[in-house]
């Protein structure tokens, strides 16, 4: 009975973090709330043991938040506001925590949950991707307010955390299908997700999610091949591709709506998935703009060191869309490094006791830069703390042949 318990209680929150209409409401809140509040009560505090194994990143962890929410008390945001804040941080490390605890005591429940995940990431591509052909817009109107109605007619759509999570798992499907770790269903389900998800990315139009697609899929396809040349040659094509970005996208998109012009439906389709691309959001943020709250968030960096901006209690000078610059120029450099740590360096301690192989680096640069050019949010903990380690312990470890 516990351990059915356990295992609905760890479901309902893994899918709640990142299910598109699980994400606003007060229920399904409340719900998640309790149903972690319970976990942590009758499974976590019970095993003295394993709370120990996992000294370190507990106590980063719960330093981390700590630092966050005093940051946030000290800024003027009040009780609420610094709670809320502070929100998406406690999500990451409680599905972090969730899914070592599944790894050491019910490695069955874990191959259950993976595929269980994997078919609702596919659903919600599926959804995702119809909604962006009919609205180029779509996942990007639901992003663009922090508002309950924000999902009004997009309870389907996955937004940007969930986007940016299938970008950091795209490497690690395709490592599965290189390794063909499975059979049967489960190898045809790790084969349409990762299918889905790429087309997904592109249809989405987030640039730095494209790049980082491509990037980390080249890297992974390119160090599989035995001939140097195709990798040279694919690796070279790829720099092109981001050096030449804006100049391909408007050429491809020019040219389709002159083959168009007398069809308005197709021409305004077209038209809007151009604007999407070369622009950095709905808002009409173009990458210039990005640099402004990237050169916004360094200036706090440099003018409030060590403790950040929110010790301060001052204003400071903007900033926005990076995870790093954000919580260096806000919450002080003892934050940077808990974080870099946590998000950075600690989902690759899978990898301890052996050499890393291709999909650490890529998965590495992934985390690297998206951290560097995009904020922080929930859904970003599936993907490091429980997809990643579960497929590097499939490929490397036998991890499916028994409990521990």
């Amino acid at each position: 009975m516990n351990s059915y318990l356990n295992r609905a209680l760890i479901l309902y929150v893994m899918c709640w973090t990142f299910f598109p209409f699980m994400q606003v409401g007060t229920l399904y809140r409340l719900l998640a709330i309790t149903c972690a509040g319970l976990w942590i009560l009758f499974f976590l505090l019970n095993k003295p043991y394993f709370l120990k194994e996992n000294a370190t990143y507990l106590i980063c962890a719960l330093s981390l938040i700590a630092i966050f929410l005093l940051g946030n008390l000290i800024f003027g945001l009040g009780i609420v506001g610094a709670i809320a804040y502070t929100l998406q941080l406690i999500i990451i490390f409680l599905v972090g925590i969730m899914s070592k605890y599944v790894f050491k005591y019910d490695k069955s429940f874990a191959k259950a949950l993976f595929v269980i995940l994997l078919l609702a990431i596919c659903v919600f591509c599926v959804t995702t991707t119809i909604s962006v052909i009919k609205n180029p817009y779509a996942a990007r109107i639901a992003n663009s307010e922090w508002l309950e109605n924000r999902f009004e007619g997009n309870e389907m759509v996955g937004l940007y955390g969930f986007i940016y999570m299938c970008v950091l798992m795209a490497p690690m499907l395709l490592h599965l299908i290189q390794k063909k770790c499975f059979r049967g269903f489960v190898e045809f389900l790790v084969k349409v997700s990762f299918l889905l998800i790429f087309v997904m990315i592109i249809f989405a139009g987030y640039m730095i999610a494209i790049f980082l697609l491509f990037g980390s899929c080249i890297i992974m396809w390119s160090f599989a091949q035995k001939n140097f040349i195709k990798s040279l040659v694919a690796l070279s094509l790829f720099a092109l591709f981001v050096i030449f970005y804006q100049q391909i996208i408007d050429s491809i998109f020019t040219h389709l709506m002159n083959l168009f012009e007398d069809n308005p439906v197709y021409y305004n389709k077209f038209r809007d998935f151009r604007i999407m691309f070369l622009q950095g959001d709905i808002s009409g943020e173009t990458v210039e703009g990005r640099f402004k709250n990237y050169l916004g968030s360094l200036k706090n960096v440099y003018h409030y060191p060590v403790l950040g901006q929110y010790f301060y209690a001052e204003n400071g000078y903007g900033g926005g869309h990076s995870a790093i610059f954000d919580i260096m120029g806000r919450y002080g450099w003892l934050a940077i490094i808990l974080f870099t740590y946590l998000i950075i360096i600690y989902p690759h301690k899978t990898n301890k006791n052996r050499r890393w192989i291709v999909l650490n680096y890529a998965v590495l640069i992934s985390t690297i830069v998206f951290s560097i050019f995009d904020p922080c949010f929930q859904e970003i903990g599936i993907a490091l703390y429980f997809i990643y380690p579960f497929v590097i312990k499939c490929t490397e470890e036998n991890f499916l042949e028994g409990n521990e």
